[in-house]
């Protein structure tokens, strides 16, 4: 039965990486805490790997689609991992349900941004083709 969950989980996770880009610690974390019961410190560890993963495989994609600036990418990347190894040894002190509770906390605040950008665009211009150069990921 674990193997079923553990395959259903994965591929659906894969499927909201792949369709928006992101998501896979924002499903990863619940799924692997509260269907497999791994521990919120084990379940952030296989969260960056799931997301790792999906990163790979969609800029070896975008890559090839040339919708990447690796400039910015590299200096992005190197910030974000600098912060992923100080908030890594940081979290493994902390207790689970904290760690829980922020994670629960970071996920609305994301949510809530997103919304009311999205809200702002959409009231404030008419749609316009997002395949521009300007558009190009990072």
């Amino acid at each position: 039965m674990i193997a079923l969950i553990v395959v259903i989980a994965g591929l659906l996770v894969g499927l909201v990486m792949g369709a928006l880009g992101g998501g896979g610690a924002i499903m990863t974390v619940p799924l692997l805490t509260f269907a497999l019961g791994l521990p919120p410190t084990h379940a952030t560890v296989g969260s960056l790997v799931v997301v790792i993963s999906g990163a790979i495989s969609g800029l070896v994609s975008h890559l090839r689609r040339r919708h990447v600036r690796p400039g910015i990418g590299v200096v992005f990347g190197a910030l974000g991992t600098g912060g992923a190894v100080l908030a890594a040894n940081v979290s493994g002190l902390m207790d689970d349900a904290v760690l829980l509770t922020l994670f629960s906390a970071l996920l609305v605040v994301v949510a809530a941004a997103v919304i009311v950008k999205n809200t702002r665009r959409r009231s404030s211009r008419p749609s316009s083709n997002h395949d521009g150069p300007e558009n190009r990921l990072v």
